[in-house]
């Protein structure tokens, strides 16, 4: 598991958020490291 935080925190969300930053980070050519 990745320890994300988006805009602060997690509303119980974060494997969608996930899977959406990662698809639109595949979609860029880059990649998304959230810390």
């Amino acid at each position: 598991m990745k320890d994300i935080k988006v805009l602060g925190g997690c509303c119980g969300n974060c494997d969608t958020v996930m899977k959406m930053i990662e698809t639109q980070s595949k979609d860029l050519g880059i990649e998304i490291k959230l810390q």
